[in-house]
């Protein structure tokens, strides 16, 4: 089965970011999008857009570093299988 979970509701979930989010548009992340690696980090499968930004296979997002203040590796590891 394919896990879905809203990108805005989990970066509020692990506390990432401020009440101004909520004038933000909501972003849908699908965890079949990424993969995780053998060193812990995550890697999208197929270009994804994440924050207007497109970012493909290649791109690694390791836990404790922030993208655009979020710390999406920690998000991903919550609520995607691995």
């Amino acid at each position: 089965m394919r896990k879905h979970f809203s990108f805005l509701a989990a970066l509020c979930f692990v506390g990432l970011i401020s009440g101004a989010a909520s004038a933000q548009s909501q972003t849908t992340v699908n965890c079949a999008d990424f993969t995780r690696n053998p060193d812990g980090s995550w890697s999208p499968v197929k270009p994804v857009q994440l924050g207007g930004i497109t970012m493909g296979p290649g791109v690694r997002f390791t836990p404790g570093v922030l993208f655009g203040g979020v710390d999406l590796a920690s998000a991903l590891n919550q609520h995607c299988p691995y």
